[in-house]
Formats: structure tokens, sequence, C-alpha cells
């Protein structure tokens, strides 16, 4: 793309979270949204005229087929992140891709090969590390304003009530607590102390097949995490970094934040982003736009490696748990 001209962006899969990544790329100049799809033409024309989208279209394989998207967004549910982005990369488009990047593994290893093989660009939304109010944390604690970082105790819990035919409880779309929120508390420690081998993880299988909650307990030689998600149960969703001198609490909901509070020699901190009019999803989509006008094919911020690493660990989670999808 040239860099003075708007980020074209093509979304597929038009459900709960695209309505929010569309509406923030709608506060942006530097980006534009070019054409959305999904399976049922009627909703794709109904989100088309909501976002003022240039055009739609029924099927995924058409807007894959327009010249015109540079990046494609893919919103769709996990089982099917492996095979859109790859085919969003076979004609020639970047791709921002839902978390998890890929069920397991063995298909994200597949998606990084096509964007070296065709030297395309394709980041894992995981859209809390491109977060100001993130990146402000992660700063601090790596410049040792707290010390050494002793525990971590983070958790996403929510009570689902829908359907069991939804994506969340049906294993033929990689449901379960772990992939879609459990994968948040697993980056944070991830990002700060790394992940180890040394952890238990306690757990409850839904009537459906997939995890209900889980509850992980990761052992350092000098610290500790604790991290929960639940899909049965509801908890504030909060994350809390103790350091050697210092402790950071992170603003429910800790992974969409709008602020923290310090705790340092006594006194009590709160920092928070009162200038903030957005849900947070432009954040990476900038990030999107900053990376390709580099000419790079992945994030610094958040790398191909970083999703490998992250997606081997859950990997070795469902392994323990005795979840395999059906489509393994």
């Amino acid at each position: 793309m040239a860099s003075s001209s708007k980020l074209k962006w093509g979304i597929l899969g038009l459900g709960k979270i695209a309505h929010k990544f569309a509406s923030d790329l709608s506060l942006s100049d530097s980006h534009l949204l070019q054409s959305v799809a999904s399976r049922d033409i009627v909703k794709a024309e109904q989100f088309k005229d909501q976002y003022t989208a240039i055009s739609c279209y029924g099927s995924y394989e058409e807007l894959l087929s327009d010249p015109s998207v540079d990046i494609v967004y893919i919103a769709t549910p996990h089982n099917s992140h492996c095979e859109l982005s790859i085919a969003a990369m076979d004609s020639g488009k970047a791709v921002l891709t839902e978390k998890p990047i890929a069920v397991n593994v063995s298909q994200a290893k597949a998606m990084i090969q096509k964007s070296r093989e065709q030297n395309l660009f394709l980041m894992e939304a995981m859209w809390t590390r491109f977060n100001p109010i993130i990146i402000d944390i992660f700063d601090k604690i790596n410049s040792g304003l707290i010390g050494e970082v002793k525990e971590i105790n983070a958790n996403f819990c929510f009570d689902f009530q829908g359907s069991k035919e939804s994506r969340l409880l049906n294993p033929n779309l990689a449901g379960g607590a772990l992939l879609d929120i459990g994968i948040y508390p697993i980056f944070l420690v991830q990002s700060l102390l790394g992940l180890t081998d040394d952890y238990k993880v306690k757990y409850q299988m839904t009537d459906t097949g997939v995890d209900a909650y889980n509850i992980i307990e990761l052992n350092y030689k000098n610290a500790r995490a604790t991290l929960e998600s639940s899909i049965i149960y509801q908890k504030p969703v909060v994350a809390e970094i103790i350091g050697e001198s210092g402790k950071i609490v992170i603003n429910a909901q800790w992974h969409a934040t709008d602020g923290y509070t310090l705790y340092l020699d006594g006194k009590e901190t709160i920092i928070k982003d009162t200038d903030r009019k957005q849900w947070g999803y432009l954040y990476e989509a900038e990030a999107c736009l900053r990376y390709l006008q580099e000419g790079k094919i992945e994030a610094d911020l958040w790398s191909h490696e970083d999703s490998l690493k992250l997606l081997q660990f859950m990997d070795d989670i469902r392994l323990k748990m005795g979840l395999k999808y059906p489509f393994e």
C-alpha cells in the first residue's frame, strides 16, 4: 500500500467483535472500511450500511477476490482462522486474525510459513498488547519500578447464559473458556514472566465437551502466578501484579482497561486514560498500518514467535484436560 493512502480493510465474519472493530475504525481518517462479508448477505448489507463500508459480499471468497482490500480482519470462530488466513494471503492480502491465531500450533506454523513465503503481514489480534495503558504498565515493570515481579493473579470469568449451540460451547467451533478468554491471563504472564512447564491446572468440562473453567497455577524459581478463566461463573475481571517493592492493579475489565492503580512507597496513584473514546481495537489497527508502512510481515510488540509460544502452552493445557476438538 502507498504510505499516503488509507489502509483499506475487509472484515470476514460480522459478529459482536466485528461491530466493535468497525466502530473503532470509523474514528480514524487513516483507515477505510472497504468491504465486509458474511455467509448471510442480508447481514452483510446491514453491517455495510451501519458502518458505511464501500461494499459487501455474501461469501468470504468474494471479498478475498476484491483487489481494493489491503488487509483482512478475520473475526470468525476459532476453527476457521487458519483456513481463512491462508486463503487471504493466497489472495495477496495482509491478515489480522482474531485470537487465538489458530486452534493449535500446527495450524499456526502453517499460517506463519505462508506469511513468510508470500512476504505478507500476519498478526494475531492480541489487541490488549497495543493498549497504551498496558504498554505503560509493561514499561514501568520493565524499568524496575515495582522491583522483580513475584506474583501475578489474573482472571477472565463470566457466566454465559447462551444456547448450547453457541460457539462458546461448541467443540466443532473450538469452544471453551481456555481458547476464548483464558488466552488473556496467559498472555499477561507470558509477557512479564515467560511461560514455564512447572504448572498445575484444575478444570471442569461442560456436557458439550469443552472446558467450562480452568485455573492454572504456575511456579517459577522466584515467582508464582494464578490464572483463571470461566464461562460458568462470574468474577471481577481484574489483574494484580506484585513486585518486590510495589504493586499494580489493572482496572476491570483488565484486558480492555482504561487505567490502573500503582501502590508504591506507601502511596496509591491512580492512572487513567481520560481521553479514550474507543473500544480499544483501533490501537491494533494503527499498529497494523504502521507495520505495513514499514514493510514488516510481523509485529514487534506481538510477534509470530509470541503467538506460537502462547498457543503451544494452550495445546499443552488442553492435552492435560483431554480436550481435543473433533476436527483435529
